[in-house]
């Protein structure tokens, strides 16, 4: 298809709608992938609903979307290399496997509460026996 349009001397038009809460580093991935297919694209980032396509979350459907997954995005827990939880940690990663929400010991945690993630985290969380200390918060939009 790029290829198609190259040799046509079209330009493309895209516009995408992005979802509140992507980070920077996907949208840069998605600007760069599709500059790299389509040279001379014409793009724009749209908030929400908007635009010919758009990049969201499964449970955040608009009326007429189609829903395509393209990525499932793991979570990530940083942990000091001194802290209680890290030979866990270390053993999970030398075995190739996996942590779920069950395995995180009750911490006192910093969330980020800015986003429709935070609040999927904490519905996730919620379902497991855990006391959650908040020490402090984070605004993402700033970062």
């Amino acid at each position: 298809l790029p290829t198609l349009f190259a040799q046509q001397g079209v330009a493309v038009s895209l516009s995408v709608g992005l979802m509140a809460d992507l980070g920077q580093y996907w949208q840069s991935q998605l600007i760069a992938e599709c500059y790299a297919a389509l040279p001379g694209l014409q793009l724009t980032l749209l908030p929400g609903c908007a635009g010919d396509m758009r990049i969201d979350r499964d449970d955040a459907l608009c009326d007429d979307d189609l829903f395509f997954p393209l990525l499932d995005d793991a979570s990530h827990l940083a942990v000091s290399a001194r802290h209680p939880f890290a030979q866990q940690v270390r053993e999970a990663i030398s075995a190739e496997q996996s942590l779920t929400p069950a395995d995180v010991p009750a911490q006192e945690w910093l969330a980020c509460h800015a986003s429709a993630s935070y609040q999927r985290i904490m519905g996730v969380l919620s379902q497991h026996p855990r006391e959650l200390t908040l020490k402090g918060t984070t605004d993402n939009h700033k970062q």
